[in-house]
């Protein structure tokens, strides 16, 4: 129940809202107004601001449809509004804010306007002439303390990467984190870091969660924290890469960004959280698109909004000449770097280390303390990197941790040794590897009844034949998987893969106790086997099992799955069964990859075909988007095929 919770708290939603559409206010008539608002409002008027492109991205109005003549701002949250027709009329609550930022200051100034909506101060200011009216000087003193603005060097856009064991981080996740000044990097971890979350009911029963995240019923709201706290629980318990993508914008640009998080953050905004489209990276990559008058960043016509598919176009835009996205910087996991320390070690410091980690008593062995004092160093830094990884998903093992206690000891009277750095070893962004969407196009020599035409198209994500550049190594994520046969007696749909997941954990290089479970799971409505045409089932699986690395980059896997099979049509039958899987996949980090899968699907409770069911793929990269493939299936009937694939 929590990881289904989490699935729609975290990061990848959000969509199409109905927004109310109600008349424009009345204008405001204010019995005192404070001295020179009016002058301010008729420089405004003659501006026509109220109607400027910017002013409507402060409020949060979407874009004008040519089907409706208003729309209501996105924003819930009334108090973000100093007028009660804000959400809208853009003209009533303008005229209210130039009041509001000339009002008298009480005895609690970071709750005047000049604080509260500091975004729309700052632009206002630089619209307007304020030179003939007398304005309130204030020191926001809680914004200060948040940011310090003259310290500010850049903004960065972080890609947290996909995590499979968790449903709600599958499609990765995104932070926005302001960076200070060279001179102040160590404080980074400190910087202020921004997120955008739903709130869920705890007392909602599943279904109605389901439904309520998909349909925008719980609010989303933006969060901050330090960077250390996201760090942690990304980087060293759930063992993610982070990316930075650091952005070239200027002071002014950043300025407005930081102001309107802030507006956000202290009004405690809240808007409706849709899981599909308006998530995390839509709601942190529309706080960006506020550097910019009207620049868009966010697609409106998509139909859900992934992650890698923000990062995509940000690498693509330029700002003022210059590529938008400045550099991208790994920021590596707990995993990463003790992969990293292992590969710099010698072969023979490797196996003291596995040696180490089987025999806790090895230091007060003589043969481990007549090794030289660096090598120990080394040997005993991977240990404690090691008993990290494993504390990471183990944080009870008391074992874990006193022997980690007394390597601690023993490290500290060895002698210091510079820290291994990341080498140039092929890591790629996610922004290099393939984009989300793909595309295929086959031919098919079908033994029974000839040649069949194929067309498909997958909504997202990566498949463990797939480009790794920028993915998991050892997983499987695809979503709404169509195919369609053209043959010469009719088209028919072959394949509605609604999802499949596969997750293979396998061990660190020489290192012992680093796998854990490895699981798949698919449903998909499909033919009952390759030798009939018409006949379709829908087809739920979920298995677990253990997988391995062979000879480095060779994956082997075994896993039991349990089978559900709906009769799709007249016989409206079920079937439970169980069936073996044994696989094998080759090449997983060179231009070419090969899959050899079997499985043996055994009736419990009704028919199924009892039958090898087995299949063989084979993959070339031709170029970032474009790679081919030959396949091959035998189950009751055969069939085989090349095909072109497009990713997009």
């Amino acid at each position: 129940m929590n990881k289904l919770r989490r699935f729609f708290v975290a990061c990848g939603t959000a969509a199409f809202g109905l927004f109310g559409l109600v008349p424009l206010a009345a204008p405001i008539a204010w019995s005192t107004p404070p001295e020179g608002a009016e002058l301010l409002w008729r420089q405004a008027e003659s501006k026509k601001l109220a109607d400027h492109p910017y002013w409507l991205r402060l409020l949060h109005y979407p874009s004008q449809s040519p089907l409706v003549s208003e729309w209501r701002s996105e924003i819930g949250t009334p108090s973000f509004f100093l007028h009660p027709d804000g959400t809208t009329d853009p003209a009533a609550e303008l005229r209210e804010t130039l009041a509001a930022l000339l009002s008298p200051v009480d005895d609690t100034p970071d709750a005047h306007a000049q604080c509260r909506f500091i975004a729309r101060y700052h632009w206002l200011r630089a619209q307007l002439d304020f030179s003939k009216v007398a304005v309130p000087v204030i020191l926001c003193e809680r914004f200060e303390q948040w940011v310090d603005l003259e310290q500010v060097e850049s903004l960065s856009l972080i890609f947290v990467s996909a995590y499979m064991g968790n449903p709600a981080s599958m499609y990765g996740h995104a932070l926005l984190r302001i960076n200070y000044r060279e001179e102040y990097q160590g404080r980074n971890l400190l910087a202020p870091t921004l997120s955008y979350g739903a709130m869920p009911d705890p007392e909602d029963s599943t279904p109605v969660y389901m439904i309520k995240g998909l349909a925008g019923g719980y609010p989303g709201m933006y969060a901050d924290k330090k960077f250390f706290s996201f760090h942690h629980e990304y980087g060293e318990t759930e063992l993610r890469d982070m990316w930075e993508y650091q952005l070239n914008l200027t002071p002014e640009q950043q300025n407005r960004i930081v102001y309107h998080a802030w507006e956000l953050l202290e009004g405690r905004v809240k808007f409706p959280y849709y899981f599909l489209t308006d998530n995390c990276v839509y709601r942190l990559v529309d706080l960006l698109e506020h550097a910019w008058d009207e620049t868009g960043i966010n697609t409106t016509w998509a139909p859900w909004r992934i992650t890698l598919d923000a990062f995509l176009r940000l690498q693509a835009l330029e700002n003022q000449g210059s590529p938008l996205v400045r550099q991208a910087i790994l920021i590596p996991s707990r995993q990463r770097r003790l992969e990293t320390r292992m590969a710099q070690l010698s072969a023979e410091e490797r196996a003291w280390v596995a040696r180490l980690i089987d025999d806790p008593e090895l230091p007060t062995r003589s043969e481990f303390q007549e090794l030289p004092g660096d090598t120990k160093s080394r040997i005993v830094d991977a240990a404690l990197d090691y008993y990290g990884y494993r504390l990471a998903e183990k944080e009870d093992e008391e074992d874990l941790r006193s022997w980690r206690f007394e390597l601690l000891r023993l490290r500290s009277r060895l002698p210091m040794i510079p820290q291994p750095q990341l080498q140039d070893s092929g890591i790629r962004t996610p922004t290099d590897g393939t984009p989300p969407v793909r595309i295929r196009l086959g031919r098919f020599q079908i033994p029974q009844s000839g040649t069949a035409l194929e067309l498909g198209i997958r909504a997202s994500y990566h498949d463990l034949l797939g480009r790794p550049d920028g993915h998991l190594p050892y997983a499987h994520l695809a979503t709404l998987d169509t195919r369609f046969r053209i043959h010469p007696e009719g088209a028919y749909l072959s394949q509605l893969e609604l999802f499949r997941m596969r997750s293979f954990d396998v061990n660190l290089a020489e290192l012992p106790q680093t796998s854990g479970l490895s699981w798949q799971t698919r449903a998909a409505f499909e033919r009952r086997d390759l030798s009939c045409r018409p006949c379709r089932v829908l087809r739920l699986n979920f298995g677990w099992g253990k997988a391995g690395l062979w000879a480095g980059n060779t994956l082997v896997f075994g896993l039991l799955d349990g089978l559900l099979i709906a009769e799709a049509l007249e016989a409206k039958r079920l079937a439970l069964g169980w069936s073996p899987v044994l696989g094998i996949r080759i090449g997983g980090g060179s231009a070419w990859r090969v899959l050899v899968e079997g499985r043996y699907p055994q009736p419990l409770i009704g028919e199924t075909p009892s039958s090898l069911d087995w299949r063989v793929e084979a993959q070339w990269t031709l170029a970032r988007r474009w790679d081919v493939r030959l396949e091959g299936r035998r189950f009751v009937g055969e069939e085989y095929g090349v095909v072109l694939n497009y990713y997009w």
